[in-house]
Formats: C-alpha cells, sequence, structure tokens
C-alpha cells in the first residue's frame, strides 16, 4: 500500500486478549522511531497525513488503539 505522497506503508495485524489491531509501519527502519497514538474515539486514519510527513526522516508506527 502506498501513501498520499508515494511513501511505502507496511499494514500488519496483532492480536491481544482476542481482538485484531491494525498496525502500520513507514520510513526507514534504521531511523528513530516515531509512535503516534490516537485517542477515543479516533482511529489510527487520524495521523495519516503527520506520518507521510514524518516519514522522510524518521520510522512511523501507528496503530488502532483497541
Amino acid at each position: 500500500m502506498f501513501g498520499v505522497i508515494g511513501m511505502a506503508v507496511a499494514t500488519f495485524f496483532v492480536e491481544s486478549a482476542g481482538v485484531k489491531l491494525a498496525v502500520r509501519e513507514r520510513g526507514q527502519r534504521d531511523a528513530p522511531t516515531v509512535l503516534l497514538v490516537h485517542g477515543y474515539p479516533d482511529t489510527s486514519a487520524t495521523w495519516e497525513s503527520v506520518a507521510e510527513e514524518l516519514a522522510h526522516r524518521f520510522q512511523v508506527v501507528n496503530y488502532d488503539v483497541r
């Protein structure tokens, strides 16, 4: 999957207590990591435009909170 400006986005799922949660990762894995956490009742999509901007300098991870 590719973001708005063409940066590759890896999407995978983790399971916790029987609940499947989406995790999105972009940027370079050897760069410092920025973790973007949304509040209630949003989803990780809240951070998509910010993640796109940060991915040029950081490894960016955003995920769906339960």
